[in-house]
């Protein structure tokens, strides 16, 4: 029997139901299939387990989900394209909040903006680590290329590496990498800082943590949270 692939399923977890603006969890957890009552399931577990066990960030937050923690009340699923659309700067996606009492829905709609963001953000900074070393070899010679001095002139072996297709797809990725981000910046509402804190199941933060380059990964991560703050 073939195994389903497992994929990313991201939510949010309103601290109080009562008083959205209280913040929420942001949790991801790796689920085979696309979001259902299972999903949300597993993610209400993954909170218990941690909330129960005083793990991060409840060694922090003792007193989270003061009116309790339910699926239907508390967890809402964050779709990929909403995501993707806060990334990107388009605003053609919106989550399905009927049922949510219209005096609530500018304070939920605010936190699921934040966690877009949040995500968004910690994507386009692993973009640009990513583009950013595989750009690193050639800094030395960006440094002699532009050297304001003009006294030095290209190796053979410094040409050959110009000439080389590596060179100016590295270049051109870092480039990009970096525009988005600042684009990014420049576009973000701040709705993140309404997220309390980002929680992942162990077997996501794994996953991230063999994916991520080196300098980018956090000995938390062990525990299957990220410690890392969306504004950094």
């Amino acid at each position: 029997m073939k195994t389903r692939r497992k994929q990313l399923l991201v939510y949010v977890a309103l601290d109080d139901p009562e008083v959205p603006s209280q913040g929420a969890y942001l949790v991801a957890i790796a689920f085979g299939g696309e979001d259902s009552p299972a999903s949300r399931e597993q993610a209400k577990f993954e909170l218990e387990r941690r909330f129960e066990e005083e793990l991060p960030p409840f060694d922090r937050y003792p007193f989270a989900f003061p009116n309790g923690l339910s699926v239907e009340q508390n967890i809402i699923h964050i779709p990929e394209d909403f995501i993707v659309a806060r990334k990107t700067g388009t605003s053609d996606a919106a989550i399905d909040l009927e049922g949510i009492p219209a005096e609530k829905r500018t304070e939920i709609e605010a936190i699921l903006n934040g966690a877009a963001e949040a995500i968004a953000k910690a994507r386009l900074a692993t973009a640009l680590a990513k583009a950013h070393q595989a750009a690193l070899p050639y800094a030395d010679l960006l440094r002699l290329i532009f050297d304001p001095s003009g006294q030095q002139y290209l190796t053979e072996e410094q040409c050959a590496l110009i000439e080389d297709k590596a060179f100016a797809k590295a270049i051109k990725e870092l480039a990009e990498a970096k525009a988005e981000m600042t684009r990014f910046d420049l576009t973000a509402t701040g709705d993140w800082q309404l997220i309390l804190d980002c929680i992942l199941s162990e077997e996501v933060a794994q996953e991230l943590t063999v994916n991520l380059p080196a300098e980018k990964r956090s000995p938390s991560k062990a525990n299957g949270q990220v410690a890392a703050s969306p504004s950094e």
